[in-house]
């Protein structure tokens, strides 16, 4: 796999999902092995989801800084999940969840699709 069949992959997730409304995604390859993926997702319960990647393939892709920010129709926070390395006190550090009140959690690595996977949850529960 390469940044291009990445960032096709990203395209799939994106328009394989229903509650997808809307998406805006910019994609920067930096060489064949290693890009960067920003996007705006509009969601059916008209929240958002801001989301960056930054991706280096190997044998595999490995994300080695990414950030999904989700909010509702007021652009307040409902949740995010990123791999920024400042709760190291967390046993997942450095991947954690930040709740609608900006209190941080463990959380497994995440990708867009286990994010998509886990709003999908939130919106239809």
């Amino acid at each position: 796999m390469n940044s291009r069949e990445y960032f096709r992959l990203v395209q799939n997730i994106i328009s394989n999902c229903l509650i997808i409304v809307s998406s805006d995604l910019h994609f920067e390859e930096i060489s064949s092995s290693v890009c960067y993926i920003k996007g705006k997702l509009e969601l059916i319960d008209r929240s958002k989801l801001f989301f960056v990647e930054f991706i280096v393939i190997e044998n595999k892709p490995i994300l080695e800084k990414y950030k999904y920010h989700w909010q509702d129709e007021n652009n307040q926070q409902i949740g995010r999940w990123d791999n920024v390395k400042h709760h190291p006190q967390l046993p997942t550090f450095p991947d954690h969840y930040h709740d609608h009140t900006n209190n941080s959690f463990p959380s497994q690595p995440m990708n867009l699709e286990k994010v998509l996977y886990e709003i999908e949850k939130n919106i239809f529960k």
